[in-house]
């Protein structure tokens, strides 16, 4: 299978089954791309206001195998910023809070991390290339 049936079919397992369903490289694969997209499209704040950080602890653990510790601390940098350290897994709960925040106060802040993130940006997508291959050789299989 080509790498975008292989995504669509990861999609439709999470859609049926939920992301329990996925095997280890498509859920580093989804995971890890969502939070790539995430910061892409609106920062790395937009990981938590959109529905990346439902699967927060999810995509730490995916960081983490992946050997990505600089994006692991940039992303625990918003993340303990939440009660308790770690953001709600329900979106609603996590967007009241965000709102909650001084955002003029933290606008330099949650800029300072994004460039951090692009610049790892490459090597992050470096990461994930051999998950990825993996991905579509267990989807051929």
């Amino acid at each position: 299978m080509d790498k975008e049936t292989v995504w669509q079919s990861i999609w439709q397992k999470v859609e049926n089954d939920g992301q329990s369903s996925l095997n280890k490289y498509e859920r580093i694969w989804l995971n890890v791309d969502g939070l790539i997209g995430d910061v892409n499209g609106g920062g790395l704040i937009s990981f938590f206001y959109n529905h990346g950080a439902d699967n927060y602890k999810e995509t730490i653990e995916d960081l983490e195998t992946i050997g990505a510790e600089s994006a692991i601390t940039l992303v625990n940098n918003i993340g303990s910023m939440f009660p308790d350290g770690v953001p709600p897994v329900n979106i609603e709960e996590r967007n009241e809070i965000i709102d909650s925040w001084e955002h003029d106060e933290l606008n330099e802040f949650f800029e300072n991390l994004d460039e951090q993130f692009y610049a790892i940006m490459d090597d992050l997508e470096n990461k994930l290339e051999p998950v990825i291959a993996e991905a579509i050789k267990l989807a051929d299989e």
